[in-house]
């Protein structure tokens, strides 16, 4: 499993991209745990990827 962790992003087109657009979620980090209680958040690759995350912010002090 891959967790990517993408900052400074912006909506751009690019020849060949799937002709419908992502949805963008976004989501504050200090709900980040909040995630748990979404019904479509129940993927257990999902959840722990949700806990290595968080520890990771935890050691970069860019959450609590």
């Amino acid at each position: 499993m891959n967790i990517v962790v993408a900052e400074d992003l912006y909506p751009e087109s690019l020849e060949g991209d799937e002709p419908e657009p992502l949805p963008q979620v976004r989501w504050p980090l200090a709900h980040l745990m909040d995630l748990l209680e979404d019904p479509d958040f129940n993927e257990a690759r999902n959840v722990s990827a949700l806990f290595l995350v968080r520890e990771w912010l935890k050691a970069q002090g860019r959450i609590a």
